[in-house]
């Protein structure tokens, strides 16, 4: 599994049980949610 299938998955899961994307973002070391949606899409 790639870094980018691992966050995609780990965000979605997270975004899946009602992490806002805020949360999730910070979670991943991310500066922005908009870049995080991303992973959720």
């Amino acid at each position: 599994m790639s870094t980018r299938n691992f966050r995609r998955s780990f965000a979605t899961n997270l975004h899946k049980q009602g992490y806002s994307l805020a949360k999730i973002a910070r979670l991943l070391g991310r500066s922005s949610a908009s870049m995080t949606a991303r992973y959720v899409e």
